[in-house]
């Protein structure tokens, strides 16, 4: 459990280089005053944000060349909102802390990105104004800024039910805390000056942190009891609930550490039917028997590597045409990929991507002759997963195989024109029943093969009870 949150952990840690811009992240922009020495400022301000508890300082060296030719032309670029929108794009700031002096004030300045400030102060110059309580009033006066803020972090990567954030103890995420997070951030200006009184925000999923460091933290999350969750990325912002005091974590000592690996293996009995037509036609029905193992690789909240493979064989007796009864064998293996989609309630789409090679052979053990069907395809599929319960799911599913190349082993049906596969799968998940999971369903699988000759065709159809049992690593 431990070596997987340090991988988890120095995995988001890459990610934090590609964080967006956001309000917890401070910067100061240049300095000029003529009654204040400037630098003195900039550099207690900067020594005094490095140790605070509401903010990530950015270094401000970068934007010399930009800031430059404004400070040279006497230009106030605050006013420029492509300036300011500029800066905090290339700081990954949101809290741009602008100090300028204006006849007999001192006016502080915080800017979001656009021209007009998200908050300001005016300090009046005079004698009881020295350097220092200069200072201490600026400080005092960000703090005030700070507690306007309505997250303490943004989320950096998601990894199947765990997430990293931009933040950790010092902000205040602390393991067993629980947070929020929000979406649909909107300012609200105050109607003369137009600085912000606040922000409104909607809160769409919860989770608790599981793992907390300086400037970076693990988030657990549960996809099943929060539907929203399933739109969590890059970029989302977290929130700290207040008064939260790790009961959670007395609750649920031993945290599941998140799943990476979904394991099915199957069994299935059903009946089956098989055609085949040349000079007339010949029906063959019967039972047969599956056995299958799938595998699903967790990369990502949205994305999934898939194997499966299945053995099959039974028993077709005559039942039209001159045919000897056959002894059906089949192989079946499949590999892709799987992107999975959220939408409301907790329903959730996946589609499906694969490549799919199909072996199907008949012996005649009267005859002592086989025929064999085999063919290569890319394989499309859809599957709506839709949650009854925390223990339940209903699952229905649809696949389609075009016959990329294919060959029929027994010549006197000729060459494979085309042909095709479909797949229809309704059923149910069943999770955590008496420590348990399986599913259950009702598979039909259905392979039409034309040939050169149109009097000549191919056909099978499994109609198959499938069970299996589910394992997650």
């Amino acid at each position: 459990m431990y070596l997987i949150k340090v991988i988890l952990f120095l995995t988001f840690l890459l990610l934090s280089f590609a964080i967006k811009a956001n309000h917890r992240n401070c910067l100061i922009l240049p300095i000029n005053m003529a009654s204040y020495d400037s630098s003195f400022i900039y550099n207690e301000l900067e020594n005094a944000l490095k140790r605070s508890n509401w903010c990530v300082f950015q270094n401000s060296s970068g934007l010399y060349d930009l800031l430059r030719k404004y400070g040279q032309s006497g230009v106030d670029y605050t006013r420029d909102p492509s300036i300011m929108e500029t800066i905090a794009i290339k700081t990954k700031s949101k809290s741009l802390i602008h100090i300028s002096e204006v006849k007999n004030k001192i006016y502080l300045k915080v800017f979001d990105g656009s021209a007009r400030p998200a908050f300001i102060k005016a300090i009046t110059i005079g004698e009881n104004n020295k350097l220092k309580n200069l200072i201490i009033e600026i400080n005092e006066s960000l703090e005030n800024y700070s507690k306007m803020i309505p997250y303490e972090a943004v989320v950096l990567g998601v990894n199947n039910n765990i997430l990293s954030a931009s933040a950790g103890h010092e902000l205040g995420l602390r393991k067993g805390e629980k947070v929020n997070f929000i979406k649909n951030l909107v300012r609200k200006n105050h109607p003369l000056y137009h600085f912000a009184t606040g922000y409104e925000y909607e809160s769409f999923c919860s989770g608790y942190v599981i793992q907390s460091n300086l400037g970076m933290s693990l988030i657990e999350f549960d996809t099943k009891a929060n539907s929203g969750c399933a739109n969590i990325n890059s970029g989302t912002l977290v929130k700290k609930v207040p008064g939260f005091k790790n009961a959670y974590f007395s609750k649920n000592k031993n945290l599941s550490r998140p799943k990476l690996f979904f394991v099915r293996t199957l069994l299935g009995v059903g009946s089956s039917s098989t055609n085949i037509r040349s000079s007339q036609e010949n029906s063959l029905t019967g039972f047969q028997s599956d056995l299958g193992i799938e595998l699903d690789v967790i990369l990502s909240n949205k994305y999934i590597a898939y194997s499966k493979f299945f053995l099959g064989m039974g028993f077709l007796g005559k039942e039209k045409g001159v045919v000897q009864d056959q002894n059906p064998f089949v192989s079946d293996f499949e590999f892709g990929g799987v992107y999975k989609k959220g939408l409301s309630k907790g329903i959730n789409v996946n589609l499906s991507l694969g490549y799919n090679f199909f072996n199907y052979l008949l012996n005649d053990d009267q005859a002592s002759s086989t025929s064999e069907l085999s063919f290569n395809s890319i394989a499309l599929g859809a599957k709506v997963v839709i949650p009854i319960n925390k223990k339940i799911n209903l699952i229905s599913s649809f696949n389609i195989s075009l016959l990329e190349s294919a060959k029929f082993e027994n010549a006197y049906l000729g060459n494979v024109d085309k042909g095709s596969r479909y797949k229809l799968y309704l059923g149910a998940d069943f999770n955590n029943i008496f420590k348990y999971s399986f599913s259950s369903g009702i598979k039909i699988d259905s392979i039409n093969v034309d040939f050169n000759n149109d009097q000549r065709d191919f056909g099978a159809t499994n109609i198959t009870l499938l069970n299996s049992i589910n394992f997650n690593f």
